[in-house]
């Protein structure tokens, strides 16, 4: 039976197992109703132990996590988002350079939060399988990929810009005073944004193809209604994660 293999695949998917990280490798030999032509990776669960087999599949208890921490986590941010927004908006002596960009930054944090909790929400209500994207497909990895691009590339922006305000404002008083404005700060936020955008598509790279993985389950009733396939999002190609890491470690070096 002909597996497809990949450079980066025993990086492409792991499930936390309390501290340990089980990484998932492809069961040579094993068949499966489904042909290989269907799947892009094998999983031959009889090759793993059964705690590495049960990292698989939702624990019963964690039902919590999903139903009633991530709903009070996505409470919390709007609340706290939304609130530092309201009160900058009705507080004229707070707007200011440095509020405008936190701003800025609280509605990124509303896009994430939002973004981060719809995702976890689809995968727990699709399917009973841990990181399971089949619901959302290629069109879903894409999208809450480039929204997580888009967030990550954006708060570093505006954390940065807070920065260096308030370095120009201690080490170069008389500067800043002569080159702060309204005009500039809309500049900035203008400029962080699509700086945001254009480093989001980048990031997107890493969720812009799907892998299906085929699953040969235990011999035991209690693997029955699991589902025969996994998807997960996974990067374009290898060349392009390559890529990608190399320009992100020179960028970091020039730094």
């Amino acid at each position: 039976m002909y597996i497809k293999k990949h450079p980066t695949f025993n990086h492409l998917i792991s499930y936390s197992l309390h501290t340990k990280t089980v990484l998932l490798e492809q069961g040579l030999g094993a068949t499966h109703t489904l042909m290989a032509a269907d799947c892009d990776y094998q999983l031959d669960t009889n090759n793993l132990t059964h705690e590495e087999t049960f990292a698989l599949v939702y624990y019963p208890n964690e039902w919590f996590v999903y139903e009633v921490v991530w709903p009070l986590l996505l409470a919390f941010g709007l609340l706290t988002n939304l609130s530092f927004i309201f009160v900058v908006y009705r507080s004229p002596q707070l707007r200011t350079q440095t509020y405008a960009y936190l701003v800025n930054l609280s509605i990124l944090d509303l896009i994430f939060v939002i973004s981060n909790t719809s995702r976890r929400f689809i995968e727990y209500t699709s399917s009973p399988l841990r990181y399971d994207d089949q619901l959302a497909g290629l069109t879903g990895c894409v999208i809450f990929g480039y929204i997580d691009g888009v967030c990550y590339m954006g708060s570093s922006m505006f954390v940065t810009l807070v920065s260096f305000e308030r370095y120009l404002a201690i080490c170069y008083p008389i500067y800043h005073h002569l080159v702060k404005g309204e005009k500039r700060t809309v500049k900035l936020i203008c400029a962080g944004w699509i700086y945001s955008f254009v480093m989001g598509l980048w990031i997107v790279f890493l969720y812009s193809n799907i892998s299906i993985i085929c699953i040969v389950w235990p011999a035991d009733h209690i693997y029955d209604r699991y589902p025969a396939t996994l998807a997960s999002c996974a990067p374009l190609s290898y060349y392009v994660n390559l890529a990608q890491k190399k320009t992100y470690q020179f960028l970091r070096s020039k730094l």
